[in-house]
């Protein structure tokens, strides 16, 4: 009985470090969490690690039940008849062993509880902190839209020029070339014209002459 308690103890002694192991890596992964802001890659280790601490303590939640039923198991072994045996037996406490144990078994759950409160916080950070980059990437994906719209808009306005200077040039080529092969090409020599520039132009040509000047 007393090899029994006394594994049990060692092996509660190497659970309660890995416990404070685990508190660590809860630690190391609120670290984590707070610089996903400028981490691109923080959110992906920080569910990682979530990932990896949940099992963690559903490994430990199975292992208190099963200490739980082997405590339970346990009995304690009767008191020697003899004067040697007793006192053998009261110097290894062998009758308050268990309980001892007991308590134990009962603080490591309080340990895990708390460990698994934290790892519920900071999964809830996590995903304030996933939530608040999904917005962030979709405000920048408005505004990516938004600047190309305006770029689309103002390409239709520069080929709407383009297609008007093109046409403005066409004509001036066009009428560059009928002069060149005519020689002179103007309609002031036409009928229907001389009567409008008789009495616009060449009777007031000093109007036309100052107005030539101020352009």
């Amino acid at each position: 009985g007393y090899l029994q308690f006394n594994t049990l103890d060692l092996f509660l002694q190497n659970l309660f470090s890995r416990i404070w192991i685990l508190n660590g890596d809860i630690k190391a992964s609120t670290s984590i969490v707070e610089s996903i802001e400028c981490d691109p890659l923080a959110l992906n280790i920080a569910r990682e690690r979530l990932t990896t601490l949940s099992k963690e303590i559903i490994l430990f939640d199975e292992i208190l039940g099963y200490l739980g039923e082997a405590l339970e198991m346990m009995e304690i072994p009767p008191e020697p008849p003899e004067q040697a045996g007793r006192s053998l037996y009261q110097r290894l406490e062998i009758s308050g062993m268990k309980d001892q144990l007991v308590r134990r078994v009962k603080d490591v759950k309080k340990n895990i509880f708390a460990a698994q409160r934290n790892l519920d916080l900071l999964r809830e950070r996590v995903q304030v902190e996933s939530q608040n980059k999904t917005d962030q990437l979709s405000t920048e994906l408005q505004k990516n839209t938004k600047n190309l719209c305006s770029l689309q808009a103002s390409n239709g306005d520069t080929s709407r020029s383009l297609k008007i200077l093109q046409t403005i040039f066409a004509g001036m080529i066009a009428f560059d070339i009928l002069d060149r092969v005519t020689g002179e090409w103007t309609v002031i020599d036409t009928e229907w014209m001389e009567e409008f520039v008789d009495t616009v132009i060449r009777q007031h040509m000093l109007v036309w002459f100052a107005l030539s000047i101020v352009a």
